[in-house]
């Protein structure tokens, strides 16, 4: 199946597609012609499917390089 839109309309239409087939994961290939067009393409698809995990807070604690 075929999926196009903006960052929004695609991550509801992969949800939807989750939701029907309860799959555990997606595979997606696309047929951009352009290197950077492309790689823009999964750049957007990986903030949408990683939105909810950029949006929540880091972790608070000190960093491993930083003396305790």
């Amino acid at each position: 199946d075929r999926t196009v839109g903006s960052p929004a309309t695609v991550r509801q239409k992969l949800d939807d597609l989750l939701a029907l087939t309860a799959a555990d994961e997606i595979m997606v290939m696309n047929l951009i012609a352009d290197h950077t067009d492309r790689v823009r393409s999964y750049e957007l698809l990986a903030e949408q499917a990683f939105a909810d995990r950029l949006a929540r807070p880091q972790h608070a604690g000190p960093s491993p390089l930083q003396p305790v």
